[in-house]
């Protein structure tokens, strides 16, 4: 039997995960492009709720964000971090800002994007964590925070049969939190 010209065998699509992989950590022909950060991953109970921390007990049941406690840094709730690679980018233009309409006025609103790996779990709950990267993208020594994201959404992105390729958490940053901890 003769096989044509033009004829394809085996898989003829891209694996949007590979491309993403090359995208995050290069390959042969293509550099980098990821930088590392933190997961800040909110605790939850056997039902899903999430766990507060014992300084948000008193009457207010509120965290102190003028003088925060050690252990949750005035979210609140406990939390893990962990490190990520992820690619950042600025979804509405040059500086990531966003144009809201709120009672006072007119408020730009700094947005980010952040593109992860399909096996992080994250949810809306939880935040991203920008470090302080010397100049060639490495986390600089000592290890700092610079900026905590709250996730506004968090996005699949799935391929033609159903399986997730990546994930894109959309989120604004905090400024009401302490960064780095005494």
């Amino acid at each position: 039997m003769s096989r044509g010209f033009y004829e394809i065998s085996g898989r003829t699509e891209i694996s949007l995960r590979d491309e993403f992989f090359d995208t995050l950590y290069g390959n042969g022909i293509e550099i980098s492009k990821k930088q590392t950060g933190l997961l800040r991953i909110m605790r939850r109970d056997a039902s899903g709720e999430l766990i507060k921390c014992s300084c948000s007990v008193g009457a207010s049941k509120m965290a102190d964000k003028t003088l925060p406690c050690q252990i949750c840094l005035g979210e609140g709730y406990l939390w893990d971090e962990s490190y990520v690679d992820f690619y950042r980018t600025d979804p509405s233009g040059a500086g990531g800002m966003r144009e809201k309409l709120s009672p006072p006025g007119l408020v730009n609103v700094p947005q980010r994007s952040f593109y992860i790996k399909y096996d992080d779990s994250l949810t809306e709950d939880d935040r991203v964590i920008e470090l302080f990267l010397d100049a060639e993208g490495l986390i600089a020594e000592p290890r700092r925070r610079k900026a905590i994201y709250r996730i506004g959404a968090v996005f699949d992105f799935r391929a033609d049969n159903g399986r997730v390729e990546y994930l894109r958490a959309t989120g604004y940053e905090e400024k009401s939190l302490p960064l780095n901890p005494r």
